[in-house]
């Protein structure tokens, strides 16, 4: 077990905290808060917050994710990417976060980046389709590290114009992830950053709670 899940299930110890009644007040399943206390899967920074204010914890010491958000805000920062409090500086762009993928930290809607940094990523992308995020998932990894920025076409939603191989941000059950789809005889499946590990074929029951935020075109 982590140290994000440790201090997760000491904290809810220390509150007498069950974990049907955590579930029951954050809106999410008792299954996965109870995956989430073992260790088994990682607190989503969406939850983080608000369950560390009913359990009286720091949300970067339950939730890794939330931990890398925090971490990414210097070295973002490093890289000249700032909120805009101010005008925007000559040869920067604004980007606006994907949903579900940004942004990096409450009260901070928008990111700015140096223009040149953007573009060598994007290519011919038009800049008003462009959305940055941060990557909820390892299964990109090492090619998008898991916490990584990056950058995708919001233009790019229809699961029925998918492009076979590419690498798109999307919801599965309203959880956020980043990986490879691939078209097979007219189905969608998802894939990941090892080729030779066999796809997941997505039902009809699947793609009806799929929702295709972008096409991923660059990462940093």
């Amino acid at each position: 077990m982590n140290k994000y899940a440790t201090t997760l299930a000491r904290a809810m110890e220390a509150k007498s905290m069950r974990i049907a009644a955590l579930a029951r007040e954050v809106g999410s399943s008792a299954s996965y808060i109870s995956q989430c206390k073992a260790g088994k899967l990682p607190l989503s920074d969406a939850f983080a917050e608000e369950v560390a204010a009913l359990l009286g914890v720091a949300p970067q010491d339950i939730s890794e994710q939330y931990a890398r958000k925090l971490k990414a805000g210097a070295a973002l920062e490093s890289m000249g990417v700032r909120s805009i409090a101010a005008a925007l500086p000559r040869g920067h762009v604004r980007l606006e976060p994907l949903a579900e993928f940004g942004p990096l930290m409450e009260g901070m809607s928008y990111v700015v980046m140096p223009e040149a940094l953007v573009r060598k990523k994007i290519g011919f992308t038009p800049l008003e389709q462009v959305r940055y995020g941060f990557n909820p998932s390892k299964a990109m990894a090492p090619d998008i590290e898991y916490g990584a920025l990056f950058l995708a076409d919001a233009s790019q939603t229809a699961p029925d114009e998918v492009i076979d191989g590419m690498v798109y941000a999307y919801r599965l059950y309203g959880r956020p992830n980043v990986r490879r789809l691939l078209v097979r005889k007219r189905r969608l499946y998802v894939g990941g950053h090892n080729a030779s590990a066999a796809p997941t074929l997505l039902s009809d029951d699947d793609l009806e709670q799929l929702s295709i935020g972008g096409l991923v075109i660059g990462a940093y």
